[in-house]
């Protein structure tokens, strides 16, 4: 079993690999002023835990997060 490490700076240092200063407002500020904290969490767990663990690179973790995605939104659609 893999015990959770959370990483805010690392999260941070991330997402700035990712996306550009733009998009990275544009994104986590209006979902910060509807659910206050929600885009730290993002940051800190899914960035910061998630996608630093070992085992895939960062292309196969954003291919396997796509995918997810995708199947959650054909479910919710049909």
């Amino acid at each position: 079993m893999h015990n959770a490490v959370l990483d805010r700076a690392a999260g941070n240092q991330l997402l700035e690999q990712l996306q550009e200063a733009t998009q990275r407002a544009a994104t986590f500020g209006p979902l910060e002023e509807l659910v206050p904290g929600f885009a730290d969490w993002i940051v800190t767990s899914l960035f910061g835990g998630t996608y630093q663990r070992e085992g895939l690179s960062l292309r196969d973790r954003q291919l396997l997060n796509l995918a997810a995605l995708a199947a959650v939104l054909a479910e919710e659609t049909s």
